[in-house]
């Protein structure tokens, strides 16, 4: 569009007439006010474009940098978790290997005791049989006379059963003055009769000791209760119990002032401390004090100052 001064008047169907040298050197500002407008807000339009761009590639950086870290922070989150991973597949390991070693220590000490306690059985077993073999050969030399191998075999027999009951004897003890059951089972009598032996031994102070065998016994006087015969395990307790006898001898009432004990004696054992008895009741009535009888003896007591 040309500016009002400029407008001529053209004939239709022909063409205008070129402009000349002179009509176009002088210059006019409103002919070329308009484009120059054009090129600034071209100019505008380039720096709002160059600042969206500008700013599109700062929110893509910005976008690129936060993806950058999240992968980083991921990848670090990944590192940690494999490393927990790793340290605890470890520490599996290292617990497995330790109770492993453990177990084998354990087996090995219990090899070892076992060992110990098999060569410990074997020794006395050895020993067990030296001893049976002394005393056979003591035996031999004892049965020599024994002319046929019936009479030896009879004897040897005889030997072991003797031994046995001495040493059975030497195990146990006789109670008097326990007073019989009234039941009629056996099993529920012996009940009793146990119950009545462990009273006993509470009062005389031998809770500890154990009892293998109570045995009621034949007596031979029917208006008097029967004796009882009580078995332990070893020697030593049965001299316990009757070294704690003395307590009942204390009791001035009640049902243990009948009691009394004494130990397994044999047959002749027991003429023999009949004959010492008497005579120890003689000598007490001549006047003699202090006076015991100790391994068939009678001897005089010696108090302890």
């Amino acid at each position: 569009m040309k500016p009002e001064g400029e407008m001529k008047e053209t004939n239709p169907g022909k063409e205008n007439p070129p402009v000349t040298h002179s009509e176009s050197s002088c210059f006019d500002p409103l002919r070329y006010r308009q484009p120059l407008d054009a090129r600034k807000e071209n100019k505008e339009d380039a720096k709002r474009l160059e600042k969206v761009k500008q700013l599109e590639n700062a929110e893509k950086r910005r976008r690129k940098h936060q993806e950058e870290e999240k992968w980083k922070e991921q990848i670090t989150e990944d590192q940690e978790i494999m490393k927990l991973k790793r340290d605890e597949t470890e520490r599996q390991i290292r617990r497995t290997k330790y109770n492993e070693e453990q177990r084998r220590e354990q087996e090995q000490i219990t090899l070892r005791q076992k060992s110990m306690e098999d060569a410990r059985r074997a020794r006395k077993e050895r020993e067990k049989d030296w001893k049976a073999e002394i005393r056979e050969q003591e035996q031999i030399k004892t049965f020599k006379k024994w002319k046929s191998l019936r009479r030896y075999a009879i004897a040897r027999s005889l030997a072991i059963q003797k031994t046995k009951r001495l040493n059975m004897r030497k195990t146990s003890i006789i109670v008097h003055g326990v007073e019989e059951s009234t039941a009629t089972d056996r099993a529920q009598r012996n009940k009793e009769d146990r119950d009545c032996i462990r009273n006993i031994l509470h009062e005389m102070s031998c809770d500890t000791v154990n009892v293998n065998q109570v045995i009621r016994l034949q007596g031979k006087r029917p208006a008097k209760p029967k004796p009882i015969k009580v078995v332990f395990e070893t020697e030593i307790l049965r001299n316990k119990v009757l070294s704690c006898a003395k307590y009942l001898k204390n009791k001035k009432k009640g049902e243990f002032n009948k009691i009394f004990m004494h130990e397994n004696l044999t047959p002749r054992e027991l003429r023999a401390r009949k004959l010492l008895t008497a005579e120890l009741r003689d000598r007490r009535a001549d006047g003699e004090q202090n006076l015991t009888i100790f391994n068939g003896e009678i001897v005089v007591k010696h108090r302890q100052q």
